[in-house]
């Protein structure tokens, strides 16, 4: 039998560990115990730790773009919440011009952007947009300390580390770039807003602020889950801000309903970027890889019933007994 193979054989480390090159000056090279991988390495089909540089597929690229456009999203939503502004005299509340609304929805389109970008730059190969990752394909290496093997003598071997570089640490940068992003050109925003003497509500700043650590938050606990749900994630998200848009325009007729849309910036806005947000989630379902375990046959299966439950959520806000039209 092969020498080589059967001194792999030997080397070879449970779960997701790996051994590292000591000292390449040996014949044969001395590796170390077996451990957690370096950043960036990972043993797979092997027993060293080797660089990760296979590419991303464009599915990952939809799931990383998924964590600059969610805070866009969000952003967005609470722009358009908290349009209101309190007088603290005369405690009448004024809607904050359509101008300005627009001005702060861009600005958060420029923070989520420039996150994105800087954040790829960051990761190797650095300075160019195209990644380089470890190759994936099952939901337990999104969890690696929970599979941190047990060796003979009772001793648990801890190899947790990122085995889907940088599937699981670039959203991180994501949100703290688009963190201090938020802060910059927003308050040069509101500075601007003071000189022109306008008033602007400083809510969507402070809610987004507690938005983007939750976010992160999020991400560190169920990253695992939301790269096989967040396409669908994404349309549902669309068509329940869809649903809740239109039915805030009252029981109009179709012509009525579409010259409402139309005519309105603000509402023209709105439904421009729930198709956007719509659209890129039938791209990254389009590039979705198809189930092969049967947990991934289970998740699909439960993803079934969404369209019902969307009705049965969404019903209470029509009057389907009352048929007449308002004009």
């Amino acid at each position: 039998m092969d020498t080589n193979f059967l001194r792999s054989a030997k080397l070879l480390c449970p779960g997701f560990c790996g051994r590292v090159l000591v000292n390449a000056s040996r014949s044969p090279n001395e590796y170390s115990e077996c451990q957690a991988c370096p950043w960036g390495t990972r043993a797979l089909d092997s027993y060293d730790c080797r660089p990760c540089h296979n590419q991303l597929t464009s599915y990952d690229y939809s799931y990383l773009v998924f964590h600059a456009v969610t805070p866009l999203f969000v952003n967005t939503i609470f722009i358009r919440l908290y349009s209101k502004t309190i007088q603290n005299r005369s405690k009448r509340s004024r809607e904050t011009p359509f101008f300005w609304q627009l001005l702060q929805i861009l600005c958060a389109l420029l923070e989520s952007t420039l996150a994105l970008l800087f954040s790829f730059l960051a990761f190797e190969p650095y300075g160019h947009l195209k990644l380089n990752g470890c190759r994936k394909g099952r939901i337990s290496e999104w969890y690696p300390f929970l599979y941190n093997p047990i060796v003979d003598n009772g001793l648990v071997l801890k190899c947790s580390s990122e085995v889907v570089y940088p599937l699981y640490s670039l959203p991180f940068l994501i949100y703290i770039i688009s963190l201090l992003n938020l802060i910059v050109f927003r308050s040069i925003l509101h500075g601007i807003a003071q000189r022109c003497r306008r008033s602007i509500s400083a809510a969507p700043f402070y809610a987004q602020l507690w938005t983007l650590p939750i976010m992160g938050l999020i991400n560190g606990v169920m990253s695992g889950l939301l790269y096989y749900s967040f396409a669908h994630l994404t349309v549902f998200a669309a068509l329940v801000s869809n649903a809740v848009h239109l039915a805030t325009e009252g029981r109009k007729g179709i012509l009525a309903l579409l010259k409402t849309l139309l005519t309105s910036s603000e509402r023209l806005l709105i439904v421009i970027v729930d198709i956007g947000i719509f659209g890129f989630g039938v791209f990254a379902l389009y590039f979705q890889p198809p189930p092969t375990t049967w947990q991934a046959w289970l998740g699909f299966a439960v993803t079934l019933p969404l369209p019902l439950v969307f009705y049965c959520i969404t019903v209470r806000l029509t009057e389907p007994s009352k048929p007449r039209i308002r004009r």
